[in-house]
């Protein structure tokens, strides 16, 4: 889960338990999405990062968006990770690089993301305010 307190944490629903079994405090701002792989925790905060969390390595990537970040979403292959930007834009990240490969611009507002499998392409995205 993402939150206001500046942190994602990791539950354990099988167990029941109402305590978290990973806590992530290294954001600056509120956590505002969370991403999930098999062996990765992904957030996107105000403080403009997307932060990639390995569990099984205990590192952590950090990628500045200079731009606070409302929403992220992964493409469907897994190498791409949309930013939806309180500054109206998607950015689209390369998640190997770091690369800044696209900014989209066209809204006025608030911007929330949600990326589908598309047959013609690796992803398609709806953006809306």
């Amino acid at each position: 889960s993402a939150g206001y307190d500046q942190s994602l944490r990791a539950w354990d629903c099988r167990s029941h338990s109402t305590e978290p079994i990973q806590i992530i405090d290294t954001f600056a701002d509120s956590v505002m999405s969370v991403c999930l792989t098999k062996t990765e925790i992904i957030g996107g905060s105000v403080d403009g990062t997307v932060r990639t969390f390995d569990m099984r390595i205990g590192r952590e990537i950090s990628d500045s968006f200079g731009q606070p970040v409302n929403c992220i979403s992964m493409s469907n292959d897994g190498n791409c990770i949309l930013a939806g930007c309180l500054d109206s834009t998607v950015r689209l990240l390369d998640r190997t690089t770091g690369e800044l490969l696209q900014e989209y611009r066209g809204h006025t507002n608030k911007v929330s993301l949600q990326v589908t499998k598309s047959a013609y392409s690796t992803f398609k995205c709806s953006a809306y305010i």
